[in-house]
């Protein structure tokens, strides 16, 4: 039988530990435990002193510090939301509590972010906002300026996803973009810092439904995860890809044909002296002249994968300097899972010859 001392630590078994709810009060994390987003499973304490706090904390969108009493005992309890780093909106919440007279623990990096996606074309935006608190979980610095601050989504995934994450991730973007309802999604994969480290973060958010006309929202929270943390890339064209890109001798590029962005490039890229602006975008890249032939050589290359299509030779904007470096690409169309869309191209490119 459980005694009296057992039962009472079982109503307060969760003291001492950062609880992450989100912004629909659906579990993510106790402690260093992970949850898939279910209803909140706390201890009558929690339940009793915490979540009401943590609804008031959501409501007011500001953090509180107070003294409660429950069970004839004193807990101190601290909540926080998370915002979202470009609307202010309430992206999730923590929440601790915590004997008074007891030091509260360090609360987890919980970082807040909000993707805008608008529809493609020549005022395109694809753009990942991010809180301060975000870069750190990525481990790269707060760029000077004034909030918000933000990655182009086509350069985090060039630039900050790791290795075969990168097409993995690209994948999840698109499955937020052809989500119908707000379904909360949750994904683990490694980054790389700015000193060249490999970290594990996992993200979970949601589609915003709410937002009238073309533009898309998703909005979530990332934090960082132990090294099993992230989900390995599964079977599939993204763990191609990264085998492709590791043996190739020749600078490799993925293409989304869509939005027309280069989104993964290989590590010998660079050699090319290509410009690679931060949102990767063709249009801006190639020759005005030259435009109409690598767009053609692309639909074509999208609609039939596994086919080799090509070479076609165009002028690409040299980096560093006024110029255009000539290249040639080879390319062919690629899913990166197997009922996604049909808008991806793998290109070898090399230097023109002659």
């Amino acid at each position: 039988m459980t005694g009296p001392r057992e039962a009472g630590r079982d109503r307060w078994r969760h003291a001492g530990q950062w609880i992450l709810l989100d912004a629909r009060f659906h579990l993510l994390a106790i402690g260093q435990a992970l949850y898939q987003g279910i209803s909140p499973r706390l201890d009558v304490t929690a339940r009793r002193v915490l979540l009401p706090r943590m609804r008031l904390a959501a409501q007011e969108r500001r953090p509180r510090a107070q003294v409660a009493e429950d069970f004839g005992r004193r807990w101190s309890v601290r909540v926080q939301p998370i915002l979202g780093p470009a609307s202010g909106a309430v992206l999730a919440v923590l929440g601790c509590y915590v004997p008074e007279g007891t030091e509260l623990p360090e609360p987890p990096l919980v970082g807040g972010w909000e993707w805008h996606a608008t529809p493609p074309g020549p005022d395109q935006q694809m753009r990942l906002y991010w809180s301060p608190d975000t870069f750190a979980v990525h481990g790269h610095p707060v760029p000077d300026g004034e909030e918000p601050h933000w990655w182009e989504a086509a350069q985090w995934l060039d630039e900050v996803v790791a290795g075969a994450h990168r097409a993995d991730i690209q994948r999840v973007l698109e499955t937020f973009q052809a989500a119908a309802s707000d379904g909360l999604l949750i994904h683990s994969f490694a980054a790389r810092t700015a000193q060249g480290a490999r970290v594990h973060v996992r993200l979970a958010g949601r589609r915003d439904v709410d937002g009238a006309g073309p533009d898309r929202w998703f909005r979530g929270v990332s934090t960082r995860v132990e090294n099993d943390g992230a989900t390995p890339p599964a079977p599939s064209t993204a763990a191609v890809l990264d085998a492709a890109f590791a043996v190739s001798a020749d600078p490799l590029c993925a293409i989304d044909t869509s939005y027309e962005h280069i989104y993964m490039t290989s590590a010998n890229f660079a050699v090319l002296g290509i410009e690679l602006p931060a949102d990767r975008y063709l249009p801006k890249m190639a020759h005005p002249d030259d435009l109409p032939a690598l767009r053609g050589f692309l639909k074509e290359a999208a609609t039939r994968p596994a086919e080799t299509i090509g070479p076609v030779t165009v002028r690409m904007a040299t980096r560093g300097r006024r110029g255009w470096t000539r290249v040639t690409l080879v390319g062919t169309g690629m899913r990166l899972s197997a009922s996604g869309p049909q808008h991806h191209v793998l290109c070898r490119v090399t230097p023109a010859v002659g």
